[in-house]
């Protein structure tokens, strides 16, 4: 399900991004929702489209995403989705997952060891912007912490009957389009808080980096202690460093350049980012339904609930973890020690198995 409001509200201020994820549903058929979320200009969740299915498979995952991609891409943005398409389209080829980067660490952990020495290095060239960073280290989003985010605030609905579960979400997205409405009308800047509190961190950065005037508006910054340099031109709106170019915020090396022709920051945001882009994003209206009791008969035949299927073997209380994932040491593990009896204080056997009680 695809609400007609956040399909024009994500295309309307788009930015290419879509994250997605799956989540077990707690009835006793079981089942999964599968969500897909994008990213408002105040770098929050914006629920796109989800769908129920019976297990999590690489057909699932198939099926959704050919879905959701023939849906946000029949009105005319596909110039917009071009590259959105691509990337998706690959996606579908060969996974049934949405995280990369965490699999990948856990194959190189299991085969390389390391531990957290080469989860480090690897999150350093994930993160890295340009080539020799990248090759020194060995998108701006790593981690899917959006759509878990989205899942953990519907969890309460994740327990009842699919038809209720989806109104009570269709509440929730049409409660919080309306509310996030009214508090961007209230907000005075010009661009959002979140992006604002990331270029307040870049501030903070750029006191090393002492910039040499070319003529224009064209810079050479250089580090005042390792002497790296990073070529900035204003006027185009590109650094070197090409964080400007792929998050949109301006980076250390800009500031300083930005400071340097006493300009204000705020008109070196990508637009996305700024109150505008927000406003556009949440303006189309989540239109409210009447309950069952004025819904029309319809003639077709009744559904029927899915099958209920019991697995085999005992059900787990814990989910199974992975060989190199960390566990918490505050408690003791009871593995490998010997058990013993609290009523006659003998080795071999617990109270409850004890032939004096």
């Amino acid at each position: 399900m695809c609400l007609d409001g956040c399909k024009k509200g994500f295309l309307g201020s788009y930015k290419p991004f879509i994250g997605v994820d799956g989540c077990h549903l707690k009835t006793s058929y079981g089942g999964q929702l599968l969500v897909a979320i994008g990213r408002d200009p105040n770098d929050q969740y914006f629920p796109l489209a989800f769908a129920m299915v019976e297990n999590e498979c690489k057909d699932t995952w198939r099926w959704f995403l050919t879905q959701l991609l023939d849906d946000i891409g029949g009105i005319d943005y596909q110039s917009m989705l071009a590259g959105i398409n691509v990337s998706f389209r690959r996606y579908l080829e060969w996974s049934g997952t949405q995280d990369v980067f965490t699999p990948f660490v856990q194959k190189l952990q299991e085969k390389f060891g390391g531990g957290l020495l080469i989860r480090d290095l690897m999150m350093g060239a994930a993160k890295a912007t340009y080539y020799k960073e990248w090759e020194k280290n060995g998108c701006d989003v790593l981690i899917n912490n959006l759509s878990e985010s989205f899942n953990s605030t519907i969890l309460l609905a994740r327990d009842k009957p699919i038809i209720t579960m989806i109104g009570w979400i269709r509440s929730y997205i049409m409660s919080r389009f309306a509310s996030l409405r009214e508090k961007v009308d209230t907000y005075p800047g010009d661009v959002m808080p979140k992006p604002r509190k990331r270029l307040d961190r870049e501030v903070e950065k750029s006191g090393n980096w002492l910039p040499v005037w070319a003529g224009g508006s064209q810079f050479e910054v250089t580090h005042g202690f390792t002497m790296d340099k990073f070529v900035v031109d204003l006027s185009n709106h590109t650094c070197a460093y090409y964080f400007r170019d792929l998050v949109g915020i301006p980076c250390r090396h800009v500031v300083v350049a930005i400071h340097y022709k006493l300009e204000n920051l705020e008109h070196y945001f990508h637009p996305y980012y700024k109150k505008d882009a927000y406003r556009t994003c949440h303006a189309p209206i989540i239109t409210p339904i009447n309950g069952q009791q004025l819904w029309p008969t319809s003639d077709s035949p009744q559904l029927l609930p899915p099958i209920y299927k019991t697995p085999l073997g005992r059900p787990k209380k814990l989910r199974r973890r992975e060989a190199n994932e960390y566990v918490s040491h505050s408690k003791l593990s009871k593995k490998n020690i010997a058990m013993r009896c609290s009523t006659c204080n003998a080795y071999g056997h617990n109270v409850r198995s004890c032939k004096k009680s």
